[in-house]
């Protein structure tokens, strides 16, 4: 069983630290090296950033980065170059819910 829980290890080759900047801990970069030691992988470290998390935080949500999801919409597929899109729902008129396959904002 436990052979089976842990096969997801061989699938990997590569395992990557991304530093993020104000939320460096040594500690923490060191046992995802050596992890990857231990599991066989390349270890890569690259430099990320916060502009996202900022962006959240400061209420800047640029629709080509954010997705609004307004009270009583749903998240669907869109198949396009959007990848998702916020969907509103419609109302029945028999007190349920139904939702128009398509209809998004």
């Amino acid at each position: 069983m436990l052979e089976a829980e842990n096969q997801w290890i061989s699938q990997y080759r590569h395992c990557i630290y991304i530093q993020s900047p104000g939320l460096e801990n040594a500690g923490y970069e060191q046992h995802t090296r050596e992890c990857a030691r231990l599991f066989g992988w390349q270890y890569e470290s690259l430099r990320g950033d916060n502009r996202l998390l900022s962006s959240l935080l400061a209420g800047q949500w640029e629709d080509t980065e954010f997705l609004i999801c307004p009270p009583g919409y749903y998240i669907e597929a869109a198949y396009d170059e959007a990848k998702i899109r916020a969907a509103a729902p419609r109302q029945t008129g028999q007190g349920g819910i139904a939702v128009k396959k398509g209809e998004g904002i």
